[in-house]
């Protein structure tokens, strides 16, 4: 890096924001200086985004394309959600000569900014260079539609040029009832464009309006004859015979014509909620008697669109065997959709359904009003027209809604039903792929038959009412709720003031679609019609609040869960045990995941539940005593949580269920005691892998109030350590228990296996009893880094070094913000790159001497660590690390090491002559000597500096 004066900081936001403002203003002019007052920004964490932005166009201007790619990979790590952030990183990765990652990032850009012209050039620019036009289809075609824009445009045209093999290519777009569109214009004479429907044609036209720009194209617009219906495909073609234009067919736009406003026509008045009856109060429903299972019951389906979606649901309601007859009442509210409309009036004339037509849209609560009250003395189920149905369902949804007398309403479970939704709590899931809708359903019959859940509310995809609940509560407010979305729940909470309860039919599974009539309109909607019911019943979302937050369904589920596990054959099972964060211990858990089952094992994972999540709810203080079982290459299950001691029963015989046939113990931080007593309980053989030092030191990476490992003193100075040093992140009992209890774990376990020499040895120190064995880490095979060609180093060149991971303090952050400061300091030709993150990103950038790329995904940490142009890798750790992962990926990248001699980092390098080790401390300016030094006159591989 060019040598330059330690930068001097603003004193005070107000003068960063003018330093910025005025780099900005200098960019197009003097990009240099620019580029030198907007670098110590980079360590204003206000400014930190913009000053970045600004550097990425400057170092374009000065032409440090490398640069350039390296801050606006950092952008887009940092802000995943802007599309100025990934704009520019396409266009400096494809400046940079990276199509590929300039391609991914441009389409990320276009998602999340799909009208912005710099944003769809980008797409088009890689698209073109990876030669992947295709990619850029879409781009190119918004682009064409922006005649303000003819740079853009004439790029644009390059690329549809080369996905059509030629000019002979027009594109076509609707402007409310007009098709619209240009063409390309390949000789003086425009070609006929001809428009259909279904084969018949509608009309031609020719372009007439010619573009101004570099490359010819002329524009064409076409008026819809009136009478077509809504949605319509129009086909849009180059003469009769001719290619169909981009874009094409188009459909033309509804609004405005398919069908009357929500509201529109009479309404029903909203039920008033009555006051008692002459003569006295009615009867409450808790003094009702528990009704007989009905014979028959109502079962209204509402329906506006979705012929497919509506055909399959009717179908499987009349076809569905059972007891309870349903008698299907269908209310088409004014569709749109002709063919719909015919097979339903089709259906009624077989005698199949009855059928009630509005004549004009009503929207959802009056038209299930409609259908509920047309058979006045029968139950009825109000189902929407997206949903499927399965034997016995009726039967079962019936029998919990009359399993007492004051029940009003039941609900079954579904893919789609928010607080009774499945797999996943409170969720829109996807049904899952190991086993069939309808074979679910008889899973939830058989593990959960009768069983019925209070609920604060029901569902209206599939609500079972009883007729008594709805002649004492009155219909739904159709005139308060429009269209629809929450009338059911107004319904459910006045329901609830006359003592009427709403249930969960435990034992019964519906299919949900969700949307098919609302569309894109359904979060408006649920948005207005929230508010009101949050006005009318203000207990209303506390209370559903807190039954996710409780979630009493969880045990519901998990019996599915369990269920559908029992469904598929697998091997034996091994239980692992570990917390639940990321890095090399996580990676350690996949890999070992495969080498088992390479092996002819079934392998789960046993972690703390995160109470976070969206399949977990949040349980306050308990979260650290629930604990999540996920079963490796599995089917998603996400509802084998169990709360710790009271579920241990559960979870015992869950495991017992899926045939445990050992354990074993890779780390028990955050993970309740008991689950440490589970090799015992299940009568199964236990092995431990070691990580860290959890197992002896409360600190876990042995590091004490020095900032560097201990002598690891006998167990009265260990508890010294941890009752006057910082305060644990932890929790961990006392050190003589936490001696007591490893080493009756670790003295009983059938093996004790450690990556490293160093680790192995350290634990023996501890735990004599332990059968340890020494097994690397298998890591995927790769070329040697070759040796440095820079070496020995000239004293004048400037260094960067990569330092790799997420950077703590355990990891050497206080060592580099030490050597950054000194190298800035004191001029020194060094700088560093951090392939990852810290703990603090802006004290590092705001030496002027480091730069961060940002979190990198699984698998491309070596791409990022090649990407920074770096000479060397640097490992810091001031713990003894028992592998390190990043140090495969340094030589993975095809660099040496430079590392502390410690633990695995000191013993790696030794072993395989990659690189060289130098004493640790947290001197920064004895580590730069150090490596100056060693770099001047290199050691042998693998030795030890100074």
């Amino acid at each position: 890096m060019p040598r330059s004066e330690p930068p001097v900081w603003p004193k005070a936001p107000a003068a960063a924001r003018q330093t910025l403002d005025t780099a900005l203003a200098l960019a197009a002019g003097d990009p240099a200086a620019a580029r030198a007052m907007a670098l110590p920004l980079l360590g204003q964490p206000a400014l930190h985004v913009e000053a970045m932005v600004l550097l990425i166009d400057v170092c374009r201007r000065l032409g440090d394309v490398q640069t350039a790619a390296r801050l606006a990979g950092r952008a887009a790590r940092l802000a995943p959600g802007s599309g100025r952030a990934r704009t520019l990183a396409a266009m400096t990765l494809g400046e940079a000569g990276q199509p590929e990652q300039a391609l991914a990032q441009a389409l990320a850009a276009q998602a999340l900014t799909p009208d912005d012209a710099p944003a769809l050039v980008a797409v088009v620019l890689a698209a073109l260079a990876a030669a992947r036009p295709l990619a850029g289809l879409p781009a190119a075609v918004t682009l064409c539609r922006c005649p303000a824009h003819p740079e853009a445009t004439a790029l644009a045209v390059g690329l549809l040029d080369a996905c059509a093999g030629g000019p002979a290519w027009g594109v076509v777009w609707t402007e409310e009832r007009a098709v619209v569109g240009c063409l390309r214009l390949a000789s003086a004479q425009p070609p006929t464009i001809v428009f259909a429907v279904d084969g018949a044609v509608l009309g031609r036209t020719s372009a007439d309006s010619l573009r101004p720009g570099p490359v010819p194209l002329a524009d064409f617009r076409f008026a819809v004859p009136p009478g077509l219906p809504a949605d319509a495909a129009v086909e849009v073609t180059l003469a009769e015979t001719g290619p169909a234009l981009f874009g094409s067919p188009v459909r033309l736009p509804a609004a405005g014509f398919e069908h009357a406003p929500a509201g529109a026509g009479p309404v029903p008045a909203a039920p008033a909620v009555a006051g008692p009856p002459p003569g006295g109060r009615r009867k409450t429903a808790a003094m009702r008697s528990r009704p007989a299972l009905p014979e028959t019951v109502d079962v209204v389906v509402p329906v506006y669109k979705g012929l497919a979606e509506t055909r399959a649901c009717l179908q499987a309601i009349l076809t569905a065997a059972g007891t309870v007859r349903p008698r299907p009442v269908v209310v088409s509210d004014h569709s749109p959709d002709p063919a719909l409309v015919a097979w339903l009036r089709g259906l009624a004339a077989a005698g199949r359904i009855t059928l009630l037509e509005n004549a004009t849209n009503l929207g959802f609560p009056a038209t299930a009003n409609r259908g509920m009250a047309h058979g006045p003395d029968r139950d009825v189920v109000l189902v929407n027209s997206d949903a499927l149905v399965f034997d016995g369902w009726l039967d079962r949804l019936a029998a919990a809604a009359c399993a007492a007398p004051d029940i009003g309403t039941a609900t079954p479970f579904s893919n789609n039903a928010t607080i009774c939704s499945y797999p996943a709590f409170n969720a829109d899931n996807p049904l899952p792929g190991d086993i069939s809708p309808a074979a679910l359903d008889r899973l939830f019959a058989q593990v959960n038959a009768g069983r019925v859940l209070d609920i604060p509310t029901g569902v209206g995809f599939c609500l079972y009412i009883r007729r008594d609940c709805l002649d004492d509560v009155g219909a739904f407010d159709a005139a308060a709720f429009g269209r629809g979305y929450g009338e059911e729940n107004d319904f459910c909470c006045r329901a609830a003031q006359s003592g009427w309860r709403h249930v969960l039919a435990a034992d019964v599974f519906v299919v949900h679609a969700g949307g098919v009539s609302f569309g894109a309109a359904k979060d408006a909607a649920l948005a207005r019609n929230l508010a009101i019911l949050a006005k009318r019943h203000p207990g209303y979302l506390p209370l559903v609040h807190d039954f996710i937050r409780r979630d009493p369904a969880l045990p519901l589920r998990r019996a599915v869960d369990l269920a559908r596990l029992a469904c598929h054959a697998r091997g034996p099972l091994l239980l692992r045990l570990c917390h639940g964060k990321d890095g090399g211990t996580a990676r350690r858990l996949a890999d070992e995941a495969v080498e088992l089952a390479a092996a002819g094992y079934a392998t789960a994972l046993l972690a703390p539940a995160d109470p976070d999540t969206a399949d977990g709810p949040d349980v306050g203080d308990a979260a650290g005593t629930r604990v999540r079982l996920t079963i490796d290459g599995a089917p998603g299950t996400p509802n084998l949580v169990f709360d710790l001691p009271d579920e241990q029963p559960a979870l015992t015989a869950a495991l017992k269920a899926l045939c445990t046939a050992g354990v074993i113990i890779h780390h028990f931080l955050d993970l309740p005691a008991g689950v440490l007593d589970l090799p015992q309980t299940l009568g199964v053989p236990h092995e431990v892998r070691v990580h860290d030092y959890a197992w002896f030191c409360p600190r876990v990476t042995l590091l004490d109030d020095t900032g560097l490992p201990c002598h690891e003193p006998d167990p009265a100075a260990c508890q010294r350590c941890i009752d006057v040093g910082e305060p644990l992140e932890n929790a961990v009992p006392p050190v003589g228990d936490l001696l007591t209890r490893s080493t009756r774990l670790l003295g009983a376990a059938g093996r004790v296996i450690a990556p490293s020499q160093d680790a192995a040895r350290r634990m023996a120190r501890h735990f004599p009893s332990a059968l340890l064995d020494v097994v690397p880490h298998a890591e995927p095979a790769f070329a040697p880094p070759p040796v440095p060609s820079w070496l020995p180093w000239d004293r004048r060149s400037p260094l960067r070094l990569a330092v790799i991971g997420a950077i703590g303090r355990h990891k050497g952050y206080d060592v580099l913000l030490s050597m950054a400061r000194d190298a800035a300091r004191r001029e020194l030709p060094l700088s560093f790159a951090v392939a990852g993150f810290t703990q603090d990103d802006y004290a590092l950038f705001a030496t002027g001497r480091v730069f961060v790329s940002g979190r990198y995904e699984e698998g491309e940490a070596a791409d990022v660590v090649r990407s920074l142009g770096c000479q060397a890798a640097l490992f810091l750790s001031v713990w003894p690390e028992t592998w390190c992962y990043t140090l495969t990926e340094a030589w993975r990248a095809g660099l040496w090491a430079v590392g502390f001699d410690l633990g695995a980092v000191g013993e790696r390098i030794a072993g395989t002559g990659w690189g060289w080790r130098l004493p640790p401390t947290l001197n920064g300016r004895a580590v730069n000597d150090r490596l100056l030094g060693l770099f001047a006159h290199p050691p042998a591989p693998g030795g030890r500096a100074g």
